[in-house]
């Protein structure tokens, strides 16, 4: 059984936990309770269910293990686990409290604490800080508003030293459209052109790599993989 002492040590005390009154997304998303998503027995269609190899060794080729390092959207975080198990200094980070109490049981069954913490990218807690390296696959693009796509860069760009490098997974425009989602509201389906414009100001594009999504032996959704470096004095105020 889970020890909830574990999700009270690992979740600072000014995190509100989610209850069924207050559904958890963020500003500027289409889906509207993410610990729906995550409930215990489900997993979403979009999750990794072991490390995704080829993203972590794009994150270990520009990182380090002095470096600090945050995840956004870290879902069940297989990926963070992997990454702290290398001697990564990781904090991993979701807006669902249901997909931070999943990835606390899994850390206690391989007799390890993963630091890790509710967050909103879009209401940054004032006790965050910053960081030298930023890593998110699947959550920039789950904002489907213009300027919420925006925010998140801002953001992304205020808890990063200068210099500091931040590592993007998002859903390329080269995926067939998918006929019984006429509304797109599940993968999105990202230009490289309009990933650039967003990033720019704000970012020098380091590397662009093609990836993929999905389930093992199953990774048929491509991704556009970005590696950029915060340009300096680039702060940004709300």
């Amino acid at each position: 059984t889970f020890d909830p002492d574990i999700i009270r040590l690992m979740i600072p005390l000014n995190c509100a936990l989610a209850t069924q009154d207050e559904p958890q997304r963020m500003e500027g998303q289409l889906i509207h309770n993410w610990d729906e998503l995550f409930q215990r027995d489900n997993i979403p269609q979009w999750e990794d269910l072991e490390p995704n190899l080829g993203f972590l060794s794009l994150i270990k080729a520009h990182c380090s293990p002095e470096m600090k390092v945050i995840e956004i959207g870290c879902g069940l975080g297989h990926n963070a686990l992997s990454l702290h198990h290398m001697g990564f200094d990781i904090l991993a980070t979701d807006c669902s409290i249901n997909a931070i109490r999943r990835l606390a049981e899994m850390a206690k069954k391989e007799n390890t604490i993963l630091k890790n913490r509710v967050l909103d990218i879009m209401n940054l807690p004032s006790d965050l800080g910053q960081f030298d390296l930023v890593f998110d696959k699947g959550c920039w693009h789950s904002f489907f508003e213009f300027d919420a796509r925006r925010k998140y860069v801002d953001h992304i760009c205020n808890i990063l030293k200068d210099n500091g490098i931040w590592i993007n997974s998002s859903g390329s425009s080269e995926n067939l459209d998918d006929q019984k989602d006429p509304n797109h509201e599940t993968y999105p389906r990202w230009k490289l052109s309009g990933i650039v414009e967003m990033v720019e100001p704000r970012f020098e594009i380091l590397k662009v790599q093609k990836g993929s999504y999905g389930y093992h032996g199953e990774r048929n959704f491509y991704t556009w993989e970005t590696v950029l470096k915060k340009r300096n004095g680039q702060q940004i105020k709300d």
